[in-house]
């Protein structure tokens, strides 16, 4: 985070807090950082966060949707948040994918812009100028796996999870060549693919579309807001794969469930029909 701040804002006094575990630290930084112009976050189906937002007094808020639980549901009296942040004079919310699945109730009182493809490619070829080297750009025959975190959920567990990614990559090679590469969720506790699997492992740090520049590559995942940007932004093939456990974490945490909007392209327990 730091390196990707100071390589692409020119930052130097940057500063990065885990909740639970720097709880005295975020207190400090509220009494010296408070009044910021602009701030920006999302999250805010998190009463942490909200507080946390709200303590900083910003006078602009700018909300950036974070995946696709961004788009859910969540019940937040949000109209009681803004009234407790009197000198926030504007509270603005940027969706990149609004066309697909519109704007959610929480964010109704928000002024919102749905960003275009062109202004996320650009965003992109920012981020990509300043923090990948040129050898790391995917060429336009890549296939990426996205992966998921679900094992947070205590509904599926980590090794189960990692099995899935197994049964995932196998069942591609037998349909497509590579070169195959492996993108972990950010959250995720462990990487469920590695060089063992004949997959280079892309960067956590950084989104997935900072890594390509142009058409022609595939991407697969049970679950990833990338299913939707990389065709919008660059024209790629994308498509989702299913699982029974998989489908059971969508039953159990609708607000994980937004994927569902695409059919899944093949199911894992019956490979023929890739």
């Amino acid at each position: 985070f730091r390196e990707v701040a100071a390589n692409s804002f020119g930052l130097s006094d940057i500063k990065a807090f885990r909740w639970g575990e720097d709880n005295d630290a975020i207190d400090k930084f509220i009494d010296i950082e408070a009044g910021a112009d602009i701030l920006a976050a999302n999250q805010l189906q998190d009463s942490r966060q909200r507080g946390l937002i709200a303590a900083l007094k910003p006078r602009q808020f700018m909300f950036y949707d974070n995946g696709l639980s961004s788009y859910a549901s969540h019940d937040i009296d949000i109209n009681s948040w803004i009234a407790g942040m009197p000198e926030c004079r504007r509270f603005a919310a940027y969706l990149s994918c609004a066309r697909e699945f519109g704007v959610p109730p929480y964010l109704r009182a928000f002024a919102v812009a749905s960003l275009t493809p062109d202004a996320l490619k650009k965003s992109a070829h920012d981020i990509r100028n300043a923090c990948v080297s040129r050898q790391d750009v995917l060429s336009s025959n890549a296939v990426v796996i996205l992966g998921t975190s679900f094992d947070r959920t205590n509904i599926i567990s980590a090794d189960e999870e990692h099995i899935l990614h197994k049964q995932m990559i196998d069942a591609i090679r037998k349909q497509q060549g590579g070169p195959y590469f492996f993108k972990p969720h950010p959250r995720a506790n462990q990487a469920y693919l590695a060089d063992e699997d004949d997959v280079k492992t892309l960067p956590t740090e950084l989104p997935v579309e900072v890594y390509i520049s142009g058409s022609g590559g595939t991407a697969y995942s049970f679950s990833s807001t990338a299913l939707f940007t990389l065709p919008m932004m660059f024209g790629w093939r994308a498509y989702r794969v299913a699982h029974p456990l998989m489908e059971k974490v969508f039953r159990a945490r609708p607000q994980l469930a937004k994927i569902s909007v695409m059919s899944p392209s093949f199911e894992l327990e019956n490979l023929d029909a890739i």
